[in-house]
């Protein structure tokens, strides 16, 4: 696959307004400023540079085009890093892949996908091999582990090694930042998983909103996910565009007692994750307290998330945590408001309609439509192919809020979970977080259950657990004092656990196929 080496970006590039462009500004200009840590290792903004030209021109020599696809199943990872970045800076597009993908799923993507290159732990490798040639070429795989546990496989440190030329010293990177340059897969909680297509424009301007939030550099943040999810690529962005130090736990994916580790060691200033890992980070930090009073700014994403755990938190790391909200296709949109659970528009053109695209009033719900350069290209097809759902630069973004006096928005639901009973709209996600509210409720889950005579049924799954024992009937007793009647589920069904995804949202296609395994007496 050898070709003749392409420009590879310069270290004094400033004309470029991408990822590339402001890594190798900061570079130039704070050449010694920490820019990526995790265990032990450290990297300064030159150090970060140098890699990633090395590793530009590796990639060059081994014939990676502008347009072909990387995959990188990688987790909580400097080498990812360096390897995302590096994929960006020659053109082609970067696609980080959950590393707990089953052999169907990952065959799935790769067909759709048709990497040049596949770079990934090398547990992942047996897999690789089972899912054949066809895909991804054997000397096109490469292994990211320090020590690979097999020699027989090739190591990303091989492209670190590429010679040099005067083509790869070209003066300047003169990419366009406006192309894909990175395939984000949506969590796939409704529906198959997108690959939604981002340029290193929108990812600069998606971390646009998320510097006023951050303490002043070069304090330490913590990355949110590990790269396989948006947030993590996101705050990779966001980082290198504001010269903070971005910390990564040391493990592969989710552990709260080395992200809590992480924390203590790198003094970092910025948390945010889903309520899950909130949750996780109090168990661990109450087993084991660490010196975490270095935290200024907590935000939990995802599901809405019961009272009682901002209070667990805020008694337990002394730090106030409030809502984010945002999505794949546009991660910047929203900013914590004055409340722990609402939410400010951030410079974007916004507004809360109804089916008809009419604004609604202050204090109806309306589905939020937006629009700004954060906002991503549209859904990757196939090369050269990308399906824009945008209307006039309008993204509907299926989530839907209503507004209070203050111009502080309040989150209802997603659109297209709204449950309909009788012509009255049902909020799963406000009766499940009044279930987990219940003292003797742990988690819930809520489907509708088709019916021809209402449309649909409200049925609630729920994990006992608490400070009182369980009693169905008194907990819809209790359920009846805070819900209109309508919004009461008519049958609680008790299971171990709550189908979630990677991500620790609702697995809501699960939920709805549990749904459907329950019939409901006529009434």
């Amino acid at each position: 696959m050898n070709q003749a080496i392409r420009n590879i970006p310069s270290a004094h590039s400033t004309t470029d307004p991408g990822v590339i462009g402001a890594l190798f500004a900061h570079a130039h200009t704070f050449p010694q400023a920490p820019a990526l840590a995790q265990g032990g290792q450290s990297l300064s903004f030159a150090e970060v540079a140098a890699q990633v030209r090395s590793l530009s021109r590796g990639l060059c020599a081994f014939g990676v085009q502008p347009g072909d696809r990387v995959v990188l199943q990688v987790g909580n990872s400097i080498p990812g890093a360096l390897l995302l970045l590096s994929t960006m800076a020659i053109g082609a597009i970067a696609v980080p892949l959950y590393t707990g993908l089953q052999a169907p799923e990952l065959e799935s993507m790769l067909t759709r996908l048709r990497p040049a290159a596949w770079f990934g732990y090398d547990t992942l490798y047996p897999l690789i091999d089972r899912i054949g040639a066809s895909l991804v070429a054997p000397d096109a795989r490469f292994v990211i582990d320090a020590e690979p546990h097999s020699g027989a496989h090739r190591s990303w440190q091989e492209l670190l090694t590429a010679p040099a030329s005067e083509a790869s010293d070209a003066p300047a990177w003169s990419g366009d930042a406006h192309a894909p340059a990175l395939l984000a897969v949506t969590s796939g909680t409704t529906g198959e998983p997108k690959l939604v297509a981002h340029s290193q424009h929108s990812l600069m301007n998606a971390s646009d909103p998320k510097r006023g939030m951050l303490p002043p550099a070069p304090r330490a943040i913590l990355v949110p996910t590990p790269l396989y999810f948006c947030p993590g690529v996101v705050f990779l962005a966001c980082t290198i565009a504001t010269g903070h130090l971005l910390v990564f736990p040391d493990c592969r994916d989710f552990d709260a007692a080395a992200y809590l580790d992480a924390i203590e060691r790198y003094r970092c200033a910025f948390l945010k994750t889903s309520s899950f890992g909130i949750y996780e980070m109090i168990k661990a930090q109450r087993a084991k307290p660490r010196m975490v009073d270095s935290l200024q700014v907590c935000l939990i994403a995802g599901d809405v998330a019961q009272d009682s755990l901002y209070d667990e938190f805020e008694q337990t790391f002394h730090c106030p945590l409030h809502n984010f909200l945002g999505m794949t296709e546009s991660a910047g949109y929203t900013r914590p408001g004055t409340r722990r659970d609402t939410l400010l528009i951030n410079d974007h053109c916004a507004m809360l309609v109804d089916d008809a695209g009419k604004p609604v009033s202050r204090g109806q719900p309306g589905e939020l439509i937006v629009r700004g350069d954060d906002i991503f290209l549209g859904y990757w097809q196939a090369p050269g192919v990308i399906d824009d759902p945008k209307i006039d630069g309008w993204f509907r973004t299926g989530d839907i809020l209503w507004m209070d006096d203050n111009d502080e928005l309040h989150y209802v639901s997603r659109k297209k979970l709204l449950l309909i009973r009788d012509g009255e709209n049902i909020s799963p996600v406000e009766v499940e977080a009044t279930l987990r509210r219940h003292p003797a409720i742990e988690d819930a889950a809520v489907a509708g259950v088709p019916d021809r005579q209402l449309g649909q049924r409200v049925i609630a799954f729920v994990v006992p657990g608490g400070a009182i024992p369980f009693s169905a009937d008194a907990v819809l007793r209790d359920l009846s004092s805070e819900l209109s009647d309508f919004k009461v589920p008519e049958m609680l069904v008790v299971v171990e656990r709550i189908p979630r995804t990677p991500l620790r949202k609702l697995d809501r296609r699960a939920i709805d196929k549990m749904a459907l395994h329950h019939s409901l007496p006529a009434q």
